[in-house]
């Protein structure tokens, strides 16, 4: 048996408060074979949005979710704000949020990030269309000392320009990744550069079409060296193959499938990877 409730408000109000959204949210799964898996969960949204002026507006959005039953308590906390300018010289966005989970069960994780984005927004059809954005994260757990502390940058910068003739394209990319747990620090960049033309001849006759591009991208690993001389460095992970044998005492063969859910680095979704508890999978 299914219990739930939903509610919604919403409202507007002049230029002041351009709009405002509350959502809640109550749902009880009751489950007579077996009680323990009874759950509630309960969930409110509230949007919010200014225009301060005609050229800049200010959205609030905050997000609480709770669920318990016999097992497990779980809560979340998701806060975030986002401020926005636009004119006819250039567009701004700057977005910024907070995530908090805590688990009765689990190890509590935080998480913040912001980032900032800027672009052109002349119309000129030969003037360049600039773009550049730059952005941090922060994530963490509750344990002491901590089991996951990191903190991430990225930036890039990327131009376009219509010459009539050809077309150019642009783009850099950076990223720096840092794991204050195991003191590694890694640092991935991209150049992309791409040139296009095309014409039309003899009244549309003849089409005649030319690209060029070119990509070139580097990595960069360092981590700490322990007192045994040796160093932690993650791998990528390209694939997981996982199975299900039935009959592993008398069996030594079996058909393995690609599970992308395993290499994904989401914790909370199942992988659809189940053992009895006594055998590791």
């Amino acid at each position: 048996m299914v219990l739930s409730a939903l509610a919604v408000l919403v409202s507007s109000a002049g230029n002041a408060f351009a709009g405002q959204a509350l959502t809640s949210s109550w749902l009880h799964e009751n489950t007579k074979d077996d009680p323990e898996a009874d759950e509630y969960r309960v969930t409110y949204t509230v949007d919010l949005k200014q225009e301060i002026t005609e050229a800049m507006s200010l959205q609030e959005a905050f997000r609480y979710n709770r669920k318990w039953g016999e097992q497990e308590d779980t809560e979340g906390f998701d806060p975030s704000l986002r401020f926005a300018i636009q004119n006819d010289i250039f567009l701004f966005d700057l977005f910024g949020s907070v995530s908090e989970q805590r688990s009765s069960i689990a190890t509590d994780r935080s998480r913040r990030s912001w980032e900032s984005t800027w672009s052109s927004n002349w119309q000129d059809r030969f003037w360049p269309k600039l773009r550049a954005s730059y952005g941090r994260d922060f994530s963490s757990d509750s344990e002491s000392p901590h089991m996951q502390d990191t903190d991430d940058t990225r930036e890039s910068v990327g131009v376009d320009w219509d010459f009539e003739l050809f077309k150019t394209h642009y783009n850099f990319n950076r990223t720096q990744q840092n794991d204050n747990v195991t003191f590694g620090e890694t640092t991935a960049s991209n150049h992309f550069a791409r040139l296009d033309s095309s014409g039309r001849f003899f009244d549309n006759r003849l089409s005649l079409g030319f690209s060029q591009q070119f990509s070139a991208s580097q990595t960069e690993s360092t981590t700490a060296v322990g007192a045994d001389g040796l160093a932690l460095i993650k791998q990528g992970i390209a694939q997981v193959l996982a199975g299900k044998d039935d009959t592993p005492l008398i069996s030594d063969s079996g058909e393995l499938s690609t599970n992308s859910l395993m290499s994904d680095s989401d914790v909370e979704v199942v992988s659809g990877v189940y053992t009895d508890g006594f055998d590791n999978p």
